[in-house]
């Protein structure tokens, strides 16, 4: 019997590499115990995130556009997954991470 899978999505804040006061957003892909990070390009003060949603906080147009533009990234691969799960091939965070990124993909069945 295969087992089944667990894939989680969530944005987390790398606090490490803050510079000027922001603080660079990331993509954490957690599947079967294994994570990739991925960074979304965008940049938060620390007051202004919602550590508990990964969300940025407000309700600007700026902020609303940047939540979305999360959102694309959450859905984008969750499409790569189902998609590869379609075809029977083996999904790892790393092939995912290699899809988003544009990285040459090593596909395994």
């Amino acid at each position: 019997m295969k087992k089944l899978e667990y894939l989680k999505i969530s944005f987390i804040l790398r606090k490490d590499r803050i510079q000027e006061g922001l603080v660079p957003v990331y993509m954490k892909i957690l599947l079967d115990g294994r994570k990739a990070y991925v960074s979304t390009g965008e940049k938060v003060n620390i007051t202004q995130w919602d550590d508990k949603n990964g969300k940025f906080i407000g309700i600007t147009p700026l902020v609303n556009s940047k939540n979305q533009r999360l959102d694309r990234m959450k859905n984008d691969v969750l499409s790569i997954y189902n998609k590869l799960k379609s075809m029977e091939n083996d999904v790892t965070v790393d092939i995912l991470r290699q899809h988003l990124t544009g990285e040459e993909v090593n596909i395994r069945k």
